[in-house]
């Protein structure tokens, strides 16, 4: 048989494996995503927590009872609040807290001077923060490594920004309460936050390092990544996030941790 007719042959059965595999790891992402609750839709959780405030409406008389949770945060936090707002008051604690400024809605170039100004009093350098004012679940989070880059974020977003110190390292979510009279709160549960983080082998691409027999990405922490369609060139050894910052919005893995 000529090499040619050879060649021809063994190409259909590539792509019916290529195929196959793709599939299988697709059926494997969807169902690692509805078992890993970090992954779950919102309208998974809050049809319960609604039909609870009803509850407690019901039962106390008071359809805003939910929000005297957070006396200090407009509707107790409970959605639209201004992040800046409560950083704000957060000023005693300052020497803790990554410097914030808000930049407002405005002109492209009058927010970009207003975010190099306040970089330049405070003496930051790249990368910064760059957040909506009053987001949700971690959308619209972004870290910028350059003035392109913020020039870019500040350009097509059309709300109020908040203008944030970057810090390294690892994150934790704390759940602190404390009772109206009690004089002492207490830290009812401390929760560790990871980023997926993807090492290539340099001759893959993201999508080819995610999916196969010899996939090197961990399941349980790719189960929710939407591959960008800008990734698909091959990536190198060097491990590499593969989201901004950790939220359930950016399928982070949420990872218990421990209190005394």
């Amino acid at each position: 048989m000529p090499l040619a007719m050879e060649l021809d042959s063994v190409q259909p059965r590539r792509s019916f494996t290529g195929a196959l595999s793709r599939a299988r790891s697709g059926f494997s992402g969807w169902l690692q995503r509805w078992t890993r609750w970090e992954f779950w839709p919102p309208y998974m959780f809050y049809p319960p927590v609604i039909a609870y405030i009803a509850y407690l409406g019901i039962r106390f008389r008071s359809g805003t009872l939910f929000t005297a949770a957070n006396p200090a945060i407009p509707a107790g936090g409970f959605v639209g609040e201004s992040k800046y707002q409560i950083l704000e008051q957060l000023k005693n604690a300052a020497e803790w807290l990554p410097s914030s400024t808000l930049v407002a809605c405005g002109a492209p170039s009058q927010r970009l001077a207003e975010a190099q100004e306040f970089m330049r009093r405070h003496e930051l350098q790249f990368p910064v923060v760059l957040k909506p004012d009053a987001g949700q679940r971690g959308s619209g989070v972004a870290i910028v490594r350059s003035r392109q880059q913020l020039c870019e974020y500040l350009t097509h977003s059309s709300f109020p920004a908040i203008l944030q110190e970057y810090v390294p390292g690892e994150e934790y979510g704390v759940f602190y309460y404390r009772y109206p009279g009690s004089e002492r709160g207490r830290v009812f549960s401390v929760t560790e936050k990871r980023m997926p983080v993807l090492r290539g082998d340099g001759k893959r691409t993201l999508e080819e390092l995610r999916s196969g027999p010899t996939a090197v990405a961990p399941s349980s922490s790719m189960a929710g990544i939407r591959l960008p369609q800008t990734w698909k060139k091959s990536l190198t050894a060097s491990p590499r996030r593969l989201t901004a910052s950790s939220s359930g919005a950016l399928t982070s893995v949420f990872l218990r941790g421990e209190t005394s």
